[in-house]
This record gives structure tokens, C-alpha cells and sequence, in this order.
């Protein structure tokens, strides 16, 4: 309809107008390219000052959905002071520069701060959304940490009301759940993300809709639904082979890496990490580059290379990418430890006790209380050991919960306590095979037989070990329905369909549909978790 009407309309100006209104459509549905076209050609014919501005606000937007995210960041805070004499778009603008400096990279972030600092603030009681998310992420980058928390506090209690419109909260997710997951709030975080994705499906945006998965996909790392989050992977990648972008998400990310390196694919995960790197740095994007060097980083202390781990998790510390940076301090401490590097350990605890502590939620306290159980030793050690799990029991962030049982398990063991160890170790492998993550499970199993007691055996697969859409495709496939109509019914592709049947074959040890028909129960709704 928009394209009509612009080639319906005579006046100039009125078409330019139209153009802009047809960019921002195709822009929403996935087509960067062919929105930054229109743009370009409609921005020489306006003539108002602030049509002029929305139109360059427009075009950030499209760099940003290409990748560029550091040109992006320019454009938009020039947009931004640009629009000032409508404070409320002046502000908006720059919160969307600020959004694109962070991808960019530190220099950017702090450049963009202080640029939001020239902008007239509202009152407290009239800020909105963007301007708390502006002042809280301005904040963190000239003030620091604990000058940021409570006016980010602030907006995910506005992104999280059920008065806030989500097609006004749409383009302020993706900073509320960094902003989630920077101040150790797991429940903001899954609420934002779930909101996030329901938005961006209901709306159908297609570039904001993988960005939307993927965090979401990090929220549930967070509480243990590996398989969930993996699923969510999945859907990112078919929707960015649909469509043009965004080009600020690599195709290897931040969710994938860490669905490998917590289930033990530790090879796979490097590679994933490494391959956002080059990426992410051929586009000028320092701070996405960091969300491979964290999974790098990751990868290297779960595989036991413990300096590898330092050097790369060392430089995402220094260039405080919100909630990465905050996830790759405990990863920090614990290679510090384990190379008997014990100052480097100490200078990354002082930051994470600072913040942990100013942030002091359930799990930012134990999180903290297992760092310090790590560089502590006797009756502090096994306090503060038992601090954290105390702690992290009233946090939804399971697998931290499980790394600290491991963890408590293992010392308990080295200090000759093997009855006490054979419990929390227990404990430890229980809940990492709940949650399929068989790389901690396999550790927690051979630190069980240290201990003289060998992991029981994992029961059998059954239907209850399929993710929800992996049930759904296996009732169709019981059924008799082909991959191609599956696919129709699922609105995904033939060949993601392929990929979960062959997940379902071999969870459920099967080899054909008919093995599938017999094992499956009547009612496909019953298999799903």
C-alpha cells in the first residue's frame, strides 16, 4: 500500500514523506538495503528541518541493521541534536545512538555519553523509558557501575509494567535485558525477553526478531533450558537466511556459544567465538567482537586451557560491555585461580565485589560469595561455598546454582571429606543432566568416582526429553505428515524439520517414522514439556 501511494503522488514533498514511511516498512520487515535506498533518494527533497532529522534518525537505524554500528552511532547523535527543539525525539534519537555505540565499541559508548549529557533532562516523574535507559547507560560509561543501577532499575520497572504498550516498548527491549542481565536480575531478564519476542512476532519484525531470540536464548542459558535455547538459535538462523539482517547479529553468536561450551562441545564453541570475532571486527563492531572473545574465553577454561582464558576474558573486562562483562568476571576469577595467578584473580574479584554488592540481588551475592569460596581457604572457603548456594537457591540462575555445588563437591574432596563431597557432587550432576549440560555433567561424574561413587546411569530417553518444538514435529512426523507439509504447518523450512527429526531420532533412539508412531502416545500435546 505504501508503494502505491508513492507512485500514486504528484507533490514532491508529500511523496518524499511516503518514501520515508515505505523505508521504515521494509526496513521492519528485514530489507535494510532497500530502506536505506529510499532514504537516500527522499532526504535531498525534504524540506522542514525536522522531517529532515527523522529521515537521518531513519538512516542510523538502516546502518545499524546493516552492521555498521559505529557510523550508526554518528548519525543518529547528529540526528538526535538535530531534533532538539522536540526534546522527547532529541532524546530518543540519542538513547538509539547510544544503543548502536555500545555494539561499536568503548571509545564510541563514552563518546555518546557525553554528547547525552549536552541533552535538557526531564524530571524524574516524566521520564520515559528511553530517557531512563540514555541516563543509566550515560551513566555507567562516565560515573560508573553503581552511579548507573538505579535509573536502569528504574526503566525495567517501566518495560516491565503491563501499561507499557509493547510496540512502544519494542525498540527498548534489547536495551532493558542487557540492562537485565548487567545487574544480575534474572527475573527482569526473562520477563523483558519474553516480552521482546512476543513483540517483535506479533508485529512481525523481522529485523528486531532475531535479536529478540537470541537474547532470549542467553535468558534461558541462564535458568538451565539448554534445549529451549537452542531451539530459539535454530529459529535465528532461519529467519536471517529469510530475510537481509540484522547485520549487528552474527550468524555465530552469543546464544550458540554458549549452548556449546555448556553442553561440552568446547571445539565447536571456540570456533563459534572466533568466528564472531573476525566478523564482528571486519564491520568495525568492538563491542559484538567482545561476545566472541567471551565465549573464547569461556570455551578455554571449560577445556582446561586456563591463560588462554585470562587473555581473552581479560579484554572484555576492560571494555565493559554491559551484562558481558559482568558474565565473564566469575569465568575470570575461576581460570585466575585454577593457573595460580592469584593477583590477577584478586583485581577481577574487586570489581565483581563491587558490583555484586551494589547490585545485591540473589544471584549477584552468590555469584560473588563463589568467587570469593575460590580464593579463600579452610572454614572461609567452605562459608562462603555455602553462602553462595544459599544465595543462588533464591535466584532462577540454575546453572550457576550447579556450578556452585560442583565446586563446593570438588573442595570438599580435596580437603579429604569424600562422604560430604559424594552429596554436593550428586547434587551437581543431577541438576547439569537435567539440563543436558554434559560437559559440567561429565565433570561432576568423574569428580563422583574420585569421590567412590559412580554417576548414576541416566534413565533411558523418553518423550519428556523433547523441547517443545521437537515434540510438535515428531506427533506431525507419527502421524504420516511429510517434511514439507510439517513444515507449512510450523512456518519454518524443510530443512529445519530435517534438523529436529534427526535431534528426535536420536534422542529417543529411533531410526523411522514407524518406531516414532509406536513410541509416541496418543496425543502429540502430551510429549511436550
Amino acid at each position: 500500500m505504501l508503494r502505491r501511494a508513492v507512485e500514486l503522488t504528484a507533490d514532491d514533498d508529500r511523496s518524499a514523506g511516503r518514501e520515508l514511511a515505505l523505508a521504515r516498512a521494509e526496513l521492519m520487515g528485514g530489507h535494510p538495503g532497500t530502506a536505506r535506498d529510499l532514504v537516500d533518494a527522499a532526504l535531498p527533497r525534504l524540506g522542514d528541518q525536522e522531517a529532515r532529522g527523522l529521515a537521518q534518525r531513519l538512516r542510523g537505524e538502516i546502518l545499524f541493521a546493516q552492521g555498521h554500528a559505529a557510523e550508526s552511532a554518528q548519525v543518529l547523535a547528529r540526528a538526535a541534536r538535530s531534533l532538539c527543539p522536540d526534546q522527547d525525539a532529541a532524546r530518543e534519537t540519542m538513547a538509539t545512538a547510544m544503543r548502536a555505540a555500545i555494539w561499536a565499541g568503548p571509545a564510541q559508548s563514552r563518546e555518546i555519553a557525553a554528547a547525552a549529557a549536552a541533552l535538557p533532562r526531564p524530571g524524574r516523574s516524566q521520564a520515559k523509558v528511553a530517557d531512563l535507559l540514555l541516563g543509566g547507560y550515560a551513566a555507567r560509561f562516565t560515573a560508573g557501575y553503581s552511579a548507573a543501577i538505579a535509573l536502569l532499575r528504574a526503566a525495567l520497572s517501566l518495560l516491565r509494567s503491563e501499561e507499557l504498550d509493547p510496540v512502544t516498548g519494542l525498540p527498548w527491549y534489547e536495551m532493558g535485558a542487557m540492562a537485565a542481565g548487567s545487574l544480575w536480575d534474572a527475573d527482569s531478564l526473562l520477563d523483558i525477553t519474553g516480552r521482546f519476542v512476543r513483540a517483535a512476532r506479533a508485529r512481525g519484525v523481522l529485523v528486531v526478531l532475531p535479536v529478540a531470540l537470541e537474547l532470549r536464548a542467553v535468558a534461558e542459558c541462564v535458568i538451565g533450558h539448554l534445549a529451549e535455547a537452542q531451539d530459539r538459535w535454530t529459529e535465528v538462523r532461519e529467519i536471517m537466511a529469510a530475510s537481509s539482517g540484522p547485520q549487528i547479529l552474527s550468524m555465530d553468536s552469543r546464544s550458540e556459544g554458549l549452548v556449546l561450551a555448556y553442553t561440552g562441545r568446547v571445539a565447536e564453541a571456540r570456533t563459534v567465538g572466533r568466528a564472531q570475532i573476525q566478523e564482528s571486527t571486519a564491520y568495525g563492531q568492538d563491542g559484538r567482537a567482545d561476545v566472541g572473545r567471551a565465549i573464547v574465553a569461556r570455551a578455554d577454561l571449560y577445556a582446561g586451557n586456563y591463560d588462554a582464558a585470562l587473555a581473552a576474558g581479560t579484554t572484555v573486562a576492560e571494555h565493559d560491555l554491559a551484562f558481558t562483562t559482568e558474565g565473564i568476571l566469575p569465568e575470570l576469577i575461576e581460570a585466575a585461580c585454577r593457573s595460580d595467578r592469584q593477583g590477577e584473580a584478586r583485581s577481577a574479584f574487586h570489581i565483581l565485589s563491587e558490583r555484586t554488592q551494589a547490585a545485591r540481588t540473589p544471584w549477584a551475592l552468590g555469584v560473588r560469595a563463589r568467587c570469593a569460596a575460590l580464593l579463600a581457604a579452610g572454614d572461609r572457603a567452605e562459608d562462603a561455598y555455602l553462602e553462595a548456594i544459599g544465595h543462588l537457591e533464591h535466584s532462577r540462575a540454575a546453572v550457576d546454582l550447579a556450578r556452585a555445588h560442583l565446586l563446593y563437591g570438588q573442595w570438599q574432596r580435596r580437603a579429604k571429606r569424600r562422604r560430604d563431597a559424594r552429596g554436593e557432587l550428586r547434587t551437581a550432576y543431577d541438576m547439569f543432566d537435567a539440563m543436558g549440560a554434559e560437559g559440567f555433567a561429565a565433570c561432576a561424574a568423574a569428580e563422583l568416582r574420585a569421590a567412590g561413587e559412580p554417576a548414576r546411569p541416566r534413565i533411558p530417553a523418553s518423550t519428556l526429553d523433547l523441547t517443545p518444538q521437537e515434540a510438535r514435529v515428531a506427533g506431525l512426523a507419527a502421524q504420516g505428515v511429510t517434511n514439507n507439509q510439517i513444515a507449512a504447518q510450523l512456518f519454518i523450512s524443510p530443512r529445519t524439520v530435517d534438523y529436529h527429526l534427526g535431534k528426535v531420532f536420536r534422542t529417543l533412539g529411533v531410526s523411522s517414522r514407524g518406531q516414532l508412531a509406536r513410541l509416541l502416545p496418543a496425543s502429540p500435546a502430551a510429549a511436550v514439556r
